[in-house]
């Protein structure tokens, strides 16, 4: 919850342009982090209560591995290219 005092920062007056978009960026990527975690918490608690049926079927490990191999890739590239994890002097 440390990226909640992103918030406080915008308060600042003395903060650029760059600096109050970067600060807005954190908060709104952190908060869908939070609401991913929250609908994960939610989909337990379905499972648990038995109001959702798990059906087993076969699957390609070899093509469920590639996709999450694409998937943390296309986040390092947008980390790289600081569309992602943002590195402050606040931190």
């Amino acid at each position: 919850m440390q990226y909640l005092v992103f918030s406080e920062l915008l308060k600042n007056e003395h903060i650029t342009k760059e600096e109050r978009d970067e600060y807005i960026s954190i908060i709104r990527n952190k908060g869908n982090e939070l609401l991913l975690i929250i609908n994960d918490i939610i989909d337990i608690s379905k499972i648990e209560a038995g109001d959702v049926r798990i059906i087993p079927e076969y699957f390609s490990v070899k093509e469920f591995i590639l996709e999450i191999y694409q998937q943390f890739s296309r986040r390092k590239e947008h980390n790289e290219q600081g569309t992602g994890a943002v590195q402050t002097k606040y931190r």
